[in-house]
């Protein structure tokens, strides 16, 4: 599977202050799931959620990160998005693979000029991101390596083997 996904705004999500709340973690996804249907409408698989100045922060039920130059970026915690199990399992496999890992605050055009990006959760487990809005991105090696990484992880934590197939 591969996906496509749609950026728009996310006032609502606790990396803004546009909402009143910054910095608290919601426990309606309401907003989360407006979105995806929003992008739904719009021919995209999901929504790519943004904060202030096209800040990239997180899918509305996922983790994003992308390939730069053979290095790993993902959005960092501190932004207000979800620390998630899939996420640390992500960053094991990329240091298993002797991949760098680079957490920070990134614009929405740094992802666009990836090597490559993905869609990481318990469903999607490493699932390329082939179009963002209207930039195609390549779908290339480094991701495949971190689903297979990713997956022997997990069968192996899970105790089992087709776990992840």
């Amino acid at each position: 599977a591969r996906l496509s996904v749609l950026p728009l705004r996310a006032p609502w999500h606790p990396a803004t202050d546009e909402g009143g709340y910054a910095g608290v973690k919601w426990t309606s996804y309401a907003p989360n799931m407006a979105s995806t249907d929003t992008a739904r409408r719009a021919g995209f698989d999901d929504a790519l959620l943004l904060g202030s100045d096209d800040i990239v922060l997180e899918g509305p039920t996922y983790t994003v990160a992308w390939v730069v130059g053979g290095r790993v970026e993902t959005p960092a915690l501190d932004l207000g998005i979800l620390h998630s199990i899939t996420r640390d399992v992500l960053v094991e496999s990329a240091d298993r693979l002797g991949l760098p890992v680079s957490e920070s605050s990134f614009p929405l055009e740094r992802m666009l000029g990836a090597d490559e990006a993905l869609g990481l959760s318990t469903t999607k487990q490493v699932t390329p991101i082939q179009r963002v809005g209207t930039t195609d991105i390549p779908v290339g090696e480094v991701g495949a390596a971190l689903g297979r990484e990713f997956a022997a992880i997990v069968a192996a934590e899970s105790g089992d083997p087709s776990v992840g197939s």
